[in-house]
């Protein structure tokens, strides 16, 4: 399985930071690959989304994601050409302000 791990420092708050991260359908705005991206449901902490990318050649793909507002999202493959797609956003506040997002994926 490939995976990998980055973090980034911002300077926003942890709530802008994860309204951002949960936008899905704004994904294709700021995420070059990304052709498109429709929420499919929403039902409390929980989502569901069908995301459309051309790398090499077009893939599409669903996602179920836990949402624990601001702090983290976490996700794994619903239906699509992987054998596995499960990930996070965690996001911690820094002193002085700011956060530390780190993005999490194994496919």
């Amino acid at each position: 399985m490939a995976g990998a791990q980055q973090s980034i420092d911002v300077a926003v708050s942890a709530e802008q930071f994860f309204s951002v991260v949960t936008d899905y359908a704004s994904y294709p705005e700021f995420l070059s690959d990304m052709e498109s991206a429709e929420l499919l449901r929403r039902e409390g902490e929980h989502a569901e989304a069908r995301f459309t990318l051309n790398l090499i050649k077009r893939i599409s793909y669903t996602l179920k994601l836990t949402e624990r507002a601001p702090y983290e999202v976490r996700w794994s493959l619903g239906q699509g050409p992987f054998k596995r797609n499960d990930g996070s956003w965690l996001i911690e506040e820094r002193p002085g302000g700011g956060i530390r997002a780190t993005y999490n994926i194994e496919v």
